[in-house]
């Protein structure tokens, strides 16, 4: 049913545009065809964004909707690293930086980032396990200027 009444789809740089056959969707919703021109065609236009995300390209729709199909797995990565390593100082298994990307097997730098964020609010690292935030969220962009406040972090999502 959908082949037969979408004709094309355009994505260009800001805008996607569908072709719906005009002949195609009477037909299927009303049962009979309203037009002797069975070339009309309808058009549907929305502004859009994309982002890349590695080798995927997210569309953004004007309303800053993206539905994912699962989380970013750098985003789960990172969060579940802050937490775990926010648990090992709390245990005292490590007592600085210096012990924790020792133990970790990393810099001391990336470390450093990483760790920020585990003082992400509940719902924002909620929201990154279940990939639902904006398609716009990365790693760096999380760990350059991470608020402490929640409400600001909310913003982030």
């Amino acid at each position: 049913m959908i082949s037969r009444i979408v004709k094309r789809v355009v994505v260009d740089n800001n805008e996607l545009c569908i072709f719906l056959s005009h002949a195609e969707l009477c037909k299927d919703l009303l049962g009979e065809v309203l037009s002797a021109d069975s070339s009309a065609e309808i058009q549907l236009h929305e502004p859009i964004s994309v982002a890349r995300r590695g080798s995927a390209v997210k569309l953004i729709l004007s309303n800053g909707e993206c539905k994912s199909d699962a989380p970013i797995a750098s985003l789960v990565r990172a969060v579940v690293q802050a937490r775990t390593w926010s648990e090992w100082i709390v245990a005292g298994k490590v007592r600085n930086l210096e012990e924790l990307a020792a133990k970790a097997s990393l810099n001391k730098r990336y470390a450093s980032r990483i760790l920020r964020l585990a003082a992400l609010s509940p719902k924002l690292y909620e929201a990154i396990l279940a990939g639902n935030h904006s398609p716009l969220l990365t790693v760096s962009v999380l760990t350059k200027d991470l608020s402490l406040g929640w409400e600001e972090q909310r913003l982030a999502r």
